[in-house]
């Protein structure tokens, strides 16, 4: 007997209120979902910050994951809804400012360029 395709008979067909999804409805943007749901908490924790501009990317990036636990995760996307900008420009900005403090890492950046 063949195996019914998940199409068919999806595991979700158990459930009383599942129905097949409409096959001409577009998805949500799930990024207007995202912008209303941190618009809401910057709200309700009475923030009205100004978004904080940050230089341009530069024609050359690179990218890398970077692994929070629960709590700082959530921690940041308080943060980001109250100041009104992505993790990506929060990140960027705080380690920036980590690296400024280190003037040795300066050095050894510009060492690396000359070679």
């Amino acid at each position: 007997m063949p195996r019914p395709s998940p199409r068919s008979a999806p595991a979700d067909a158990a459930r009383p209120n599942w129905r097949e999804p409409d096959a001409d409805v577009e998805p949500q943007d799930t990024g207007l979902e995202v912008h209303r749901q941190q618009r809401a908490i910057a709200d309700a924790i009475g923030s009205r910050a100004a978004p904080t501009p940050t230089p341009a990317p530069r024609a050359e990036t690179t990218a890398f994951t970077l692994r929070l636990d629960a709590e700082r995760h959530l921690r940041l996307r308080l943060a980001c809804a109250a100041q009104n900008c992505s993790a990506q420009q929060l990140v960027t900005q705080a380690l920036d400012r980590f690296l400024n403090e280190l003037p040795e890492i300066e050095n050894l950046a510009t060492q690396l360029k000359r070679s």
